[in-house]
């Protein structure tokens, strides 16, 4: 066994004891910045070329450290470390796990960058946090996995809690417990679709918030949706509710509704406009039929609406 400690990344040409070419079994390799220890590598095959600086490695395992304290694992069945780029590389059934949250991430080759001190993927990229699955396209993280990044076709599973997110990019924020998603997002929870270009989604508190260009979508697609835009939806999952701000319209068949604020609650599937005061048209150019009241309810499933409130209306008929 040999191990070899270097202090900026790998200076192979300092070391007299290797010839040009070497294989060594039981290979060890520790990095240290003034003092602290970033990350230690154990494998059970390495071959050193000290023309190129580098080494070829099989079967190794990869331990990263912050503040000389373990906080995640690499492993993967071959890798390099090259001197003169300063990264590492780990190829076939590459597996990062984090030694502080459930997470675990596999794909099929990473890179290492010792000055950005970071992780990258091109590959295909599975994330397993507790329950919820996370798959996706291109990887950036620290080697703390505090901080993940999916670059492109992302989505989230998660079985317990039923919902489906995808996006073209995801960002999850370990420490924070956030996740957020960006570009084409579309969530997916039992009876209704929230569309948005953001979601902000807080683990912890269970909350989403989605504020660019959102739109919900309510009851079954065989009967036809109720869809809801505005310029912020909240779905607040331990209530069952969704909250609607900000220049909220409602759309079900031929009627038209507009607010400041609306309520959806899944359990009851039913739709609560307040605040404006809401108004109700029978036709999208506001040409028939227009209603007000305090309070304004579309019960989804008896497809209904009633008016609670200092209710007006007028009727227009049809010349």
């Amino acid at each position: 066994m040999k191990t070899i400690i270097f202090t900026f990344f790998l200076i192979l040409n300092a070391i007299p004891l290797f010839s040009q070419k070497e294989t060594i079994t039981s290979f060890q390799l520790s990095h240290f910045v003034e003092g602290e220890r970033l990350w230690e590598m154990q494998a059970e095959k390495a071959e050193i070329n000290k023309i190129t600086n580098e080494i070829f490695l099989k079967k190794f395992l990869v331990k990263f450290y912050k503040n000389n304290k373990p906080v995640s694992s690499l492993r993967a069945n071959t890798g390099k470390v090259d001197g003169k780029k300063k990264q590492m590389e780990g190829k076939d059934n590459v597996q990062i796990e984090s030694l502080r949250e459930k997470t675990k991430i596999n794909t099929n080759e990473v890179n290492y960058l010792s000055q950005e001190k970071k992780i990258f993927s091109s590959s295909f990229v599975e994330v397993k946090r507790n329950e919820t699955l996370i798959k996706g396209e291109g990887l950036e993280t620290t080697p703390d996995l505090i901080h993940i990044s999916i670059k492109q076709n992302a989505s989230s599973f998660n079985p317990i809690r039923k919902f489906t997110i995808v996006s073209e990019k995801m960002d999850i924020f370990q420490e924070k417990g956030v996740v957020e998603f960006k570009n084409k997002v579309k969530f997916n929870k039992e009876k209704f679709i929230l569309l948005t270009d953001y979601l902000c989604y807080d683990e912890k508190e269970q909350i989403a918030e989605a504020k660019s260009n959102a739109a919900l979508f309510l009851g079954d697609v065989q009967e036809g949706k109720v869809k809801v835009t505005a310029e912020k939806i909240i779905f607040y999952e331990k209530e069952g509710k969704v909250e609607a701000k900000g220049k909220v319209k409602i759309e079900q068949d031929k009627n038209y509704a507009f607010s400041e604020e609306a309520y959806y609650y899944a359990q009851e599937e039913k739709l609560i406009l307040t605040s404006g005061p809401p108004v109700v048209y029978q036709s999208e150019d506001k040409r028939k039929g227009e209603y007000r009241a305090e309070k304004v309810i579309f019960y989804l499933a008896e497809k209904r609406i009633s008016f609670e409130g200092n209710m007006q209306g007028i009727i227009t008929y049809p010349e």
